[in-house]
């Protein structure tokens, strides 16, 4: 892949700052973003008795988001909540990431 090409394509993404136990996604609702992560996130759903139920840590240099819900436009089972004191992440919209997947060959 072309220097060109990798300008581009990060072109397409955006910083953005979270502070600690802020949400990127809650249950319920539809994946809109893909995140890039210099920090720590957690996923977690929550079990019949009202439990937290840890599911996954994305850890630094990890794409966080809910594969299923990003793709298929469908409601997620998960949370995803930021870990650390402030994070800062690369996101991208999913209507981004479709075009950009449609332009470039990887």
């Amino acid at each position: 892949m072309s220097l060109e090409t990798i300008t581009k394509v990060v072109d397409d993404f955006e910083e953005r700052i979270f502070l600690k136990n802020e949400f990127f996604l809650r249950e319920g609702k539809i994946c809109d973003h893909l995140y890039l992560i210099e920090g720590v996130m957690r996923a977690y759903t929550t079990d019949f008795d009202g439990n937290e139920v840890t599911t996954n840590i994305f850890l630094p240099g990890r794409a966080a988001y809910d594969p299923a819900s990003f793709f298929l436009q469908t409601r997620s089972m998960e949370n995803l909540q930021a870990v650390g004191a402030m994070l800062s992440f690369l996101v991208i919209v999913r209507r981004d990431h479709v075009e950009r997947n449609s332009r470039y060959r990887f």
